[in-house]
Protein backbone atom coordinates (compact mmCIF):
# COMPACT_ATOMS: atom_id res chain seq x y z
CA UNK A 1 0.00 0.00 0.00
CA UNK A 2 1.51 3.39 -1.32
CA UNK A 3 0.04 6.57 -0.67
CA UNK A 4 0.88 10.28 -1.90
CA UNK A 5 -1.02 13.00 -1.15
CA UNK A 6 -0.61 16.92 -1.47
CA UNK A 7 -2.95 19.78 -0.49
CA UNK A 8 -3.05 23.31 0.29
CA UNK A 9 -5.71 25.67 1.97
CA UNK A 10 -5.52 28.84 1.27
CA UNK A 11 -7.39 31.70 3.59
CA UNK A 12 -8.26 35.47 2.21
CA UNK A 13 -10.05 38.85 3.45
CA UNK A 14 -10.08 37.81 6.95
CA UNK A 15 -10.87 34.23 6.46
CA UNK A 16 -13.93 35.31 4.50
CA UNK A 17 -12.73 33.20 1.57
CA UNK A 18 -11.66 29.87 1.77
CA UNK A 19 -9.96 27.92 -1.10
CA UNK A 20 -8.38 24.45 -0.96
CA UNK A 21 -6.96 21.84 -3.22
CA UNK A 22 -5.90 18.15 -2.78
CA UNK A 23 -4.26 15.51 -5.55
CA UNK A 24 -3.20 12.27 -4.24
CA UNK A 25 -2.70 8.80 -6.16
CA UNK A 26 -2.97 5.84 -4.13
CA UNK A 27 -1.37 2.24 -5.04
CA UNK A 28 -3.03 -0.78 -3.38
CA UNK A 29 -1.02 -3.88 -4.05
CA UNK A 30 -1.03 -7.56 -2.27
CA UNK A 31 -4.90 -7.77 -2.87
CA UNK A 32 -6.53 -10.78 -2.52
CA UNK A 33 -7.32 -12.53 -5.43
CA UNK A 34 -8.01 -15.79 -7.65
CA UNK A 35 -4.54 -17.88 -7.79
CA UNK A 36 -6.01 -19.77 -10.99
CA UNK A 37 -4.31 -17.12 -13.63
CA UNK A 38 -0.62 -18.36 -12.05
CA UNK A 39 -1.27 -22.35 -13.03
CA UNK A 40 -1.69 -23.69 -16.57
CA UNK A 41 -4.55 -24.79 -17.78
CA UNK A 42 -3.39 -28.48 -18.91
CA UNK A 43 -1.97 -29.37 -14.99
CA UNK A 44 -6.13 -30.69 -14.54
CA UNK A 45 -7.12 -29.11 -11.37
CA UNK A 46 -10.52 -27.67 -11.76
CA UNK A 47 -9.14 -23.57 -11.40
CA UNK A 48 -11.50 -22.93 -8.26
CA UNK A 49 -9.85 -25.42 -5.83
CA UNK A 50 -6.34 -23.27 -6.01
CA UNK A 51 -5.95 -21.22 -3.03
CA UNK A 52 -6.17 -16.82 -3.17
CA UNK A 53 -3.01 -15.43 -3.57
CA UNK A 54 -1.48 -11.88 -2.19
CA UNK A 55 -1.26 -10.69 -5.97
CA UNK A 56 -3.67 -8.08 -6.83
CA UNK A 57 -2.52 -4.58 -7.61
CA UNK A 58 -5.23 -1.34 -8.19
CA UNK A 59 -4.33 2.35 -8.52
CA UNK A 60 -6.60 5.92 -7.61
CA UNK A 61 -6.03 9.12 -8.38
CA UNK A 62 -7.73 12.31 -8.30
CA UNK A 63 -8.01 15.52 -7.07
CA UNK A 64 -10.74 17.96 -5.11
CA UNK A 65 -10.72 21.31 -4.92
CA UNK A 66 -13.78 23.38 -3.00
CA UNK A 67 -14.04 27.00 -2.54
CA UNK A 68 -16.26 29.18 0.22
CA UNK A 69 -17.31 32.47 0.78
CA UNK A 70 -19.25 33.59 3.68
CA UNK A 71 -19.28 37.61 3.67
CA UNK A 72 -21.12 39.81 6.33
CA UNK A 73 -22.06 42.90 4.63
CA UNK A 74 -23.37 45.06 7.20
CA UNK A 75 -26.11 44.86 10.18
CA UNK A 76 -29.10 43.11 8.08
CA UNK A 77 -27.46 41.53 5.09
CA UNK A 78 -24.79 38.51 5.06
CA UNK A 79 -24.69 36.30 2.01
CA UNK A 80 -22.61 32.78 1.49
CA UNK A 81 -21.35 30.98 -1.40
CA UNK A 82 -19.57 27.93 -1.90
CA UNK A 83 -19.23 24.68 -4.02
CA UNK A 84 -16.71 21.63 -4.34
CA UNK A 85 -15.55 19.06 -7.15
CA UNK A 86 -13.78 15.81 -6.83
CA UNK A 87 -12.32 13.20 -9.43
CA UNK A 88 -11.30 10.00 -8.82
CA UNK A 89 -10.50 7.47 -11.67
CA UNK A 90 -9.27 4.01 -10.74
CA UNK A 91 -7.65 1.13 -12.66
CA UNK A 92 -7.38 -2.56 -12.45
CA UNK A 93 -3.55 -3.34 -13.07
CA UNK A 94 -3.50 -6.53 -12.19
CA UNK A 95 -5.84 -9.70 -10.53
CA UNK A 96 -4.08 -12.56 -11.96
CA UNK A 97 -6.59 -13.36 -15.02
CA UNK A 98 -6.10 -15.57 -17.59
CA UNK A 99 -6.74 -14.44 -20.88
CA UNK A 100 -9.92 -15.52 -23.12
CA UNK A 101 -9.45 -17.23 -25.84
CA UNK A 102 -11.44 -16.06 -28.55
CA UNK A 103 -12.72 -12.39 -26.63
CA UNK A 104 -12.88 -8.82 -27.93
CA UNK A 105 -11.75 -8.05 -25.06
CA UNK A 106 -9.74 -11.01 -23.56
CA UNK A 107 -9.54 -9.64 -20.21
CA UNK A 108 -12.68 -8.50 -18.32
CA UNK A 109 -10.81 -6.75 -15.26
CA UNK A 110 -7.25 -5.47 -16.14
CA UNK A 111 -6.67 -2.38 -17.63
CA UNK A 112 -10.40 -1.41 -16.84
CA UNK A 113 -12.28 0.40 -13.82
CA UNK A 114 -14.08 -0.86 -10.96
CA UNK A 115 -17.34 -1.68 -12.17
CA UNK A 116 -16.78 -1.22 -15.74
CA UNK A 117 -20.18 -1.61 -17.58
CA UNK A 118 -19.78 -4.14 -20.12
CA UNK A 119 -22.52 -5.38 -22.85
CA UNK A 120 -23.13 -5.51 -27.07
CA UNK A 121 -22.11 -2.95 -29.14
CA UNK A 122 -25.10 -1.71 -31.72
CA UNK A 123 -24.44 -1.35 -35.35
CA UNK A 124 -25.50 1.90 -36.87
CA UNK A 125 -24.28 1.68 -40.10
CA UNK A 126 -27.34 1.23 -41.46
CA UNK A 127 -29.00 4.30 -40.24
CA UNK A 128 -30.99 3.34 -37.28
CA UNK A 129 -29.64 0.42 -35.46
CA UNK A 130 -32.25 -1.66 -35.84
CA UNK A 131 -32.78 -4.89 -38.52
CA UNK A 132 -35.82 -3.38 -40.89
CA UNK A 133 -36.54 -6.34 -43.14
CA UNK A 134 -35.89 -10.08 -43.12
CA UNK A 135 -33.13 -9.65 -45.65
CA UNK A 136 -31.21 -7.27 -43.53
CA UNK A 137 -30.34 -10.78 -40.64
CA UNK A 138 -30.30 -13.45 -43.62
CA UNK A 139 -27.63 -10.96 -45.09
CA UNK A 140 -25.69 -10.42 -42.22
CA UNK A 141 -24.62 -14.13 -42.06
CA UNK A 142 -24.32 -13.82 -37.42
CA UNK A 143 -25.94 -16.08 -35.79
CA UNK A 144 -26.73 -15.08 -32.40
CA UNK A 145 -26.28 -17.69 -29.40
CA UNK A 146 -25.26 -16.01 -26.69
CA UNK A 147 -26.16 -16.55 -22.88
CA UNK A 148 -29.86 -15.89 -22.68
CA UNK A 149 -29.75 -14.20 -26.63
CA UNK A 150 -32.84 -14.98 -28.59
CA UNK A 151 -32.44 -15.40 -32.03
CA UNK A 152 -33.48 -11.78 -33.96
CA UNK A 153 -36.47 -10.65 -35.61
CA UNK A 154 -36.85 -7.37 -37.29
CA UNK A 155 -36.94 -4.46 -35.04
CA UNK A 156 -34.67 -6.12 -33.05
CA UNK A 157 -31.21 -4.43 -32.58
CA UNK A 158 -28.07 -5.31 -35.07
CA UNK A 159 -25.11 -5.88 -32.69
CA UNK A 160 -21.52 -5.50 -33.80
CA UNK A 161 -19.26 -8.98 -34.56
CA UNK A 162 -16.35 -7.83 -32.37
CA UNK A 163 -14.42 -10.71 -32.83
CA UNK A 164 -15.18 -11.82 -36.27
CA UNK A 165 -15.84 -14.84 -35.80
CA UNK A 166 -19.66 -14.90 -37.34
CA UNK A 167 -21.52 -15.29 -34.31
CA UNK A 168 -22.71 -12.41 -31.45
CA UNK A 169 -22.36 -14.01 -27.99
CA UNK A 170 -20.63 -13.23 -25.09
CA UNK A 171 -17.08 -12.78 -26.55
CA UNK A 172 -18.94 -9.52 -28.55
CA UNK A 173 -19.36 -7.76 -25.45
CA UNK A 174 -17.20 -4.55 -24.45
CA UNK A 175 -17.06 -2.25 -22.50
CA UNK A 176 -19.56 0.21 -22.38
CA UNK A 177 -19.85 3.74 -20.69
CA UNK A 178 -18.32 4.04 -17.16
CA UNK A 179 -18.45 2.11 -13.88
CA UNK A 180 -21.99 2.96 -11.13
CA UNK A 181 -19.42 4.62 -8.79
CA UNK A 182 -19.25 8.11 -10.87
CA UNK A 183 -15.82 9.64 -11.23
CA UNK A 184 -16.66 13.09 -10.38
CA UNK A 185 -19.10 14.39 -8.01
CA UNK A 186 -19.83 18.15 -7.40
CA UNK A 187 -21.78 20.43 -5.27
CA UNK A 188 -22.53 23.74 -4.69
CA UNK A 189 -24.46 25.85 -2.16
CA UNK A 190 -25.93 29.31 -1.50
CA UNK A 191 -27.96 31.56 0.33
CA UNK A 192 -28.23 34.68 2.22
CA UNK A 193 -29.90 36.60 5.48
CA UNK A 194 -31.56 39.29 5.51
CA UNK A 195 -32.78 40.63 8.89
CA UNK A 196 -35.21 37.88 9.57
CA UNK A 197 -35.40 35.77 6.39
CA UNK A 198 -32.89 33.16 5.37
CA UNK A 199 -32.90 31.88 2.03
CA UNK A 200 -30.49 28.76 0.88
CA UNK A 201 -29.93 26.25 -1.49
CA UNK A 202 -27.99 23.23 -2.22
CA UNK A 203 -26.80 21.59 -5.84
CA UNK A 204 -25.76 18.11 -5.96
CA UNK A 205 -24.21 15.89 -8.75
CA UNK A 206 -21.99 13.58 -10.68
CA UNK A 207 -20.53 12.91 -13.70
CA UNK A 208 -18.91 9.89 -15.58
CA UNK A 209 -20.79 7.77 -14.28
CA UNK A 210 -23.35 4.88 -16.11
CA UNK A 211 -26.14 2.88 -15.10
CA UNK A 212 -27.64 -0.18 -16.77
CA UNK A 213 -31.46 -0.93 -16.87
CA UNK A 214 -33.04 -4.20 -17.41
CA UNK A 215 -35.81 -5.99 -15.67
CA UNK A 216 -38.69 -4.23 -14.82
CA UNK A 217 -39.62 -1.08 -16.83
CA UNK A 218 -36.76 -1.29 -19.47
CA UNK A 219 -38.03 -5.05 -20.82
CA UNK A 220 -41.09 -4.46 -21.44
CA UNK A 221 -41.84 -8.41 -20.97
CA UNK A 222 -41.27 -8.65 -17.49
CA UNK A 223 -44.20 -9.40 -14.97
CA UNK A 224 -46.63 -10.60 -18.46
CA UNK A 225 -45.88 -7.18 -19.36
CA UNK A 226 -44.81 -4.01 -17.68
CA UNK A 227 -44.11 -0.91 -20.03
CA UNK A 228 -42.72 2.29 -19.75
CA UNK A 229 -42.28 5.74 -21.56
CA UNK A 230 -39.26 4.24 -22.96
CA UNK A 231 -41.40 1.75 -25.26
CA UNK A 232 -43.52 4.63 -26.25
CA UNK A 233 -41.58 4.94 -29.76
CA UNK A 234 -40.79 1.28 -30.19
CA UNK A 235 -40.06 -0.16 -33.93
CA UNK A 236 -43.34 -1.59 -35.94
CA UNK A 237 -43.33 -1.57 -39.63
CA UNK A 238 -45.75 0.85 -40.26
CA UNK A 239 -43.44 3.62 -38.39
CA UNK A 240 -40.40 2.86 -40.01
CA UNK A 241 -41.98 3.05 -43.31
CA UNK A 242 -43.71 6.22 -42.67
CA UNK A 243 -40.31 7.56 -41.77
CA UNK A 244 -41.95 8.47 -37.91
CA UNK A 245 -39.44 8.38 -35.09
CA UNK A 246 -38.23 5.45 -33.58
CA UNK A 247 -36.10 5.06 -30.20
CA UNK A 248 -36.86 1.40 -28.99
CA UNK A 249 -36.98 -2.05 -30.76
CA UNK A 250 -39.81 -4.04 -31.64
CA UNK A 251 -41.92 -4.49 -28.64
CA UNK A 252 -42.22 -8.74 -27.51
CA UNK A 253 -43.70 -10.04 -24.75
CA UNK A 254 -41.18 -13.01 -24.96
CA UNK A 255 -37.47 -13.47 -24.98
CA UNK A 256 -36.07 -10.98 -27.29
CA UNK A 257 -32.40 -10.29 -28.58
CA UNK A 258 -32.90 -6.52 -27.67
CA UNK A 259 -33.33 -7.21 -24.60
CA UNK A 260 -29.65 -7.82 -23.40
CA UNK A 261 -27.14 -5.23 -21.54
CA UNK A 262 -25.88 -3.14 -24.65
CA UNK A 263 -24.91 0.38 -25.51
CA UNK A 264 -29.02 1.42 -25.55
CA UNK A 265 -29.66 0.06 -22.19
CA UNK A 266 -26.01 0.87 -20.85
CA UNK A 267 -27.34 5.03 -20.26
CA UNK A 268 -26.04 8.07 -18.90
CA UNK A 269 -26.21 8.10 -15.40
CA UNK A 270 -24.77 11.67 -14.81
CA UNK A 271 -27.31 14.41 -12.99
CA UNK A 272 -27.60 17.70 -11.31
CA UNK A 273 -30.18 18.04 -8.62
CA UNK A 274 -31.34 20.66 -6.51
CA UNK A 275 -31.28 18.43 -3.50
CA UNK A 276 -32.45 20.77 -0.56
CA UNK A 277 -34.00 24.34 -0.47
CA UNK A 278 -35.05 26.36 2.68
CA UNK A 279 -37.10 29.92 3.00
CA UNK A 280 -37.82 30.86 6.61
CA UNK A 281 -38.55 33.77 8.46
CA UNK A 282 -37.67 34.60 12.19
CA UNK A 283 -40.04 36.97 13.58
CA UNK A 284 -38.94 40.00 15.36
CA UNK A 285 -38.37 39.64 19.13
CA UNK A 286 -40.80 42.28 19.80
CA UNK A 287 -43.31 40.33 18.48
CA UNK A 288 -42.63 37.05 19.32
CA UNK A 289 -42.54 38.74 23.21
CA UNK A 290 -46.29 39.59 22.72
CA UNK A 291 -47.29 35.66 22.75
CA UNK A 292 -44.37 34.87 25.65
CA UNK A 293 -42.15 33.17 22.69
CA UNK A 294 -38.43 34.34 22.61
CA UNK A 295 -38.11 33.40 19.18
CA UNK A 296 -40.69 31.95 16.33
CA UNK A 297 -39.60 30.81 12.85
CA UNK A 298 -41.76 29.38 9.88
CA UNK A 299 -40.05 27.33 7.30
CA UNK A 300 -40.58 26.40 3.87
CA UNK A 301 -38.25 23.94 2.53
CA UNK A 302 -37.71 20.80 0.01
CA UNK A 303 -36.12 17.90 -0.94
CA UNK A 304 -35.12 16.77 -4.65
CA UNK A 305 -37.26 19.31 -5.98
CA UNK A 306 -35.67 19.26 -9.94
CA UNK A 307 -33.44 16.87 -11.29
CA UNK A 308 -31.94 17.82 -15.14
CA UNK A 309 -30.27 14.53 -16.38
CA UNK A 310 -29.52 12.49 -19.81
CA UNK A 311 -31.38 9.19 -19.46
CA UNK A 312 -34.11 8.06 -21.69
CA UNK A 313 -36.46 7.94 -19.09
CA UNK A 314 -38.23 10.46 -16.98
CA UNK A 315 -39.62 7.99 -14.91
CA UNK A 316 -36.03 6.74 -13.50
CA UNK A 317 -34.25 8.32 -11.46
CA UNK A 318 -30.73 8.69 -12.43
CA UNK A 319 -29.37 8.11 -8.91
CA UNK A 320 -31.43 4.69 -8.35
CA UNK A 321 -31.14 3.36 -12.38
CA UNK A 322 -33.84 1.10 -11.54
CA UNK A 323 -37.67 1.41 -11.94
CA UNK A 324 -38.15 -1.61 -9.71
CA UNK A 325 -36.86 -0.14 -6.70
CA UNK A 326 -37.96 2.80 -5.05
CA UNK A 327 -37.57 6.21 -6.59
CA UNK A 328 -36.14 9.54 -5.46
CA UNK A 329 -39.00 11.20 -3.14
CA UNK A 330 -39.96 15.00 -3.60
CA UNK A 331 -40.41 16.17 -0.33
CA UNK A 332 -41.90 19.22 0.93
CA UNK A 333 -41.84 20.94 4.17
CA UNK A 334 -44.22 23.58 5.69
CA UNK A 335 -43.09 24.22 9.62
CA UNK A 336 -42.97 26.71 12.33
CA UNK A 337 -40.67 26.29 15.25
CA UNK A 338 -41.41 28.62 18.71
CA UNK A 339 -39.05 29.06 21.52
CA UNK A 340 -40.13 29.76 24.91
Amino acid sequence: FKKQNYGIDLGFFNGSLNLSFDWYRIMCDNILVSGAGLIPSYQGIPTEYFPMVNEGRIHNQGYEISAYWNKSLNRDWSIFLGGSFSYNKNKIDDVKEVARDGYAYPYENAGQSIGQKWGYVIDYSNGNGFFNFEDEITGSGLTYSGKGLAAPRVGDFRYKDLNNDGTIDEKDKAPIGYSNCPRGYYNFSAGFNWKGLEVSLLFQGTTKRSVVLSGIGAYEGQKQGVFNDIHMNAWTAERFNNGEQIDYPALSLGQSASNQPNSFFIMDGSYLRLKNAEIAYTLPVNVSRKIMAEKIRFALSGQNLFTIDNMRSKHIDPEIGDLSAFQTYRVINLGVRVTF
